[in-house]
């Protein structure tokens, strides 16, 4: 029932939710227990009470936002295929994370695609030290995977927008790593510093921050 309802307010949110559903069959095939009839009956009523307007909504409009929907996918949107659509999707998925930490010196990093690399290492070093469950990194993965695999296939533009949800994992990653430095004697000094140094670099930045410069919907 809550998966149900999960699903149910993506509409509410952003269609582009939709790809880090991949990490439902591998949470279902990494649990080896299907639902049973009761829990998949709560789970479709509790799909369709949020989902209800949006049904209203496409009867009384021939189902105008589903043809839309579709239609970005099926046809060329401008945005290209392949390994530069594929590069381009894996800098703007990293580079979101990195603005998020450190918004406006994004630069600092040489290549964003090495900040990718290792925030997925990351998460294995810390399931090998169970610090995340073996099984809960692998279905975070496939949220991630996901995202890549339908934005990488589809010519669609893709925006930052619709990548933002990855940084709620990689921020788990980041904030479970700093976790664990901490706990260990060795490298508690180092967490310690990394916390001290983005408490000042982010006081500074709010100190001096300009609200009557515009800026975007993601900063």
């Amino acid at each position: 029932p809550i998966l149900g309802l999960l699903v149910g307010l993506i509409w509410h949110i952003n269609f582009f939710l939709a790809p880090s559903l991949l990490a439902i069959p591998a949470a279902i095939f990494l649990a080896k227990k299907l639902p049973n009839l009761k829990q998949i009956i709560g789970g479709v009523f509790m799909f369709i009470v949020p989902m209800t307007p949006y049904f209203i909504f496409e009867i009384r409009h021939n189902f105008s936002q589903t043809t839309a929907f579709f239609g970005s996918i099926i046809y060329g949107q401008g945005g290209g295929l392949g390994l530069s659509k594929l590069a381009d999707l894996l800098d703007k998925i990293s580079g979101g994370f990195i603005s998020l930490l450190f918004y406006p010196n994004e630069e600092l990093f040489l290549s964003r695609y090495l900040v990718f690399i290792l925030l997925l290492f990351l998460g294995v070093f810390l399931a090998t030290k169970r610090e995340i469950g073996k099984k809960e990194i692998i279905v975070l993965y496939s949220w991630i995977f996901g995202f890549i695999l339908f934005f990488s296939t589809s010519s669609k533009i893709v925006s930052e927008y619709y990548l933002q949800s990855i940084n709620l994992i990689f921020l788990t990653i980041t904030v479970v790593t700093l976790a664990y430095l901490l706990k260990s004697k060795t490298y508690r000094y180092v967490a310690l510093l990394i916390l001290v140094i983005l408490t000042f670099y982010n006081v500074k930045f709010l100190l001096n921050l300009d609200y009557s410069n515009a800026w975007g919907y993601t900063q």
